[in-house]
């Protein structure tokens, strides 16, 4: 279930010497700071935020290479050179420690900062999340992964960027989505390295959250249920329906499970600077 209205606060940017970060901030409370997948944007949690945001300061953040943040802020797209840049962004926005709420790819860099900077993280909720090998929507992209990086040059581009952006398209992905962000998803996906990202997971301290849908087209049950194995101890939800997207089409439902369980870790808003 939705909220009657999504939210869509100005879009913030930190200056270029503190990350190039684009990135939104409402509500007051513990932080709670939103790391989407590809393609995707601060407005992937536009719908959850209005309810997520009686209980949490909500910060959405947007990766290198989507929305309003340059791919220069971060070139690297492996999970741990991210980790290192976002915690640095958390330390300009006066961030010492946050719960995570990470949506498919971004599970990856999720895992990664909270094994990496573990006192900076006091619990990781994963959505629709990455797993432990490939799932069905790359498995189907994997050709298209193969000339990514030949897409600067603009004659293969112009050849191949309709069958990408009609692949994108049976995923379930908007027709707004633009053909960059279509490029930086596929160059991020090509450079996953699963065996990195279980080591992150079997060593981050923090309590992980996970939910996934049933119906997902592209996250596959069976991978979400070895990523539920192999991730530390939390609340478990599977929804027989929601699709890949819970955090808009299950956004009071999985906003409610997930105040119920902050409450369970006994977080303070104060541990945290609250600048706005």
């Amino acid at each position: 279930m939705r909220p009657e209205h999504p939210s869509d606060p100005p879009l913030r940017q930190l200056a270029k010497e503190a990350g190039a970060l684009s990135y939104t901030d409402e509500g007051t409370g513990v932080p709670l700071v939103c790391l989407h997948g590809g393609p995707g944007s601060v407005r992937d949690f536009r719908w959850i935020a209005p309810v997520l945001t009686e209980h949490f300061r909500v910060i959405r953040t947007e990766q290198p290479g989507f929305g309003g943040t340059p791919i220069a802020a971060c070139p690297e797209p492996d999970f741990s050179a991210r980790a290192d840049w976002f915690v640095r962004c958390l330390d300009h926005l006066g961030i010492n420690q946050s719960l995570l709420l990470c949506h498919s790819l971004g599970g990856g860099y999720g895992a990664a900062i909270a094994a990496r900077h573990p006192d900076r993280v006091a619990g990781v909720a994963m959505i629709a999340a990455l797993g432990l090998s490939k799932h069905r929507g790359m498995r189907s992209a994997s050709l298209a992964q193969l000339v990514t990086p030949f897409l600067r040059f603009s004659r293969l581009r112009t050849i191949m960027m309709p069958i990408i952006r009609e692949g994108f398209r049976r995923g379930g992905f908007p027709r707004s989505v633009p053909d960059d962000a279509y490029v930086e998803t596929m160059r991020m996906v090509a450079a996953i390295d699963f065996r990195a990202h279980r080591k992150h997971l079997e060593t981050m301290n923090a309590p992980c959250f996970i939910a996934w849908a049933q119906d997902d087209p592209l996250v596959e049950t069976a991978i979400s249920e070895v990523l539920s194995t192999t991730a530390n101890a939390g609340p478990r939800h599977v929804f027989p329906r929601g699709g890949h997207n819970l955090q808009k089409t299950m956004a009071v439902e999985l906003s409610n499970a997930l105040k119920a369980w902050s409450a369970t870790l006994n977080l303070n808003a104060d541990r945290s600077l609250e600048s706005q």
